[in-house]
């Protein structure tokens, strides 16, 4: 695997190369120098490559693509994570109401009624 990139890490500019060697460098050392003297002529050549408008705009614009498509994933997996909050909060609610009484029940409806009627009025007026 050979990577050129135009990218900055901690204000360097990376060129990755990694290959795969057998076991056996004795038979293989030719091959392997051929392939070395070439990567090293590759390096050479890169430092004065410098890529089109297009290109580079080309690989902006695809950079950007996997971002956003980082971004909703990470949205998603949030987003779930809420609503998983939200069914645990609602059982537990469930359950803690399962054990009381009727009348703390009751109390605990007007309370819920109340609530929904400030948030109501609140809705209505709007702050201008």
């Amino acid at each position: 695997l050979l990577s050129f990139s135009d990218q900055r890490y901690a204000q360097k500019l990376v060129l990755r190369c990694e290959m795969l060697l057998s076991s056996n460098l004795k038979q293989d050392g030719k091959k392997y120098s051929t392939i070395l003297r070439g990567l090293f002529y590759m390096v050479d050549q890169i430092v004065n490559y410098k890529m089109s408008q297009g290109a580079r705009q080309k690989a902006e614009q695809e950079r950007q693509a996997l971002e956003k498509a980082r971004e909703k994933e990470n949205a998603e997996k949030r987003n779930e994570e809420l609503q998983k909050k939200k069914e645990e909060k609602r059982k537990a609610e469930e359950e803690r109401m399962k054990s009381m009484s009727k009348e703390a029940l009751r109390k605990l409806e007007e309370k819920e009624q109340k609530r929904e009627m400030k948030k109501k009025l609140r809705s209505k007026y709007v702050k201008v």
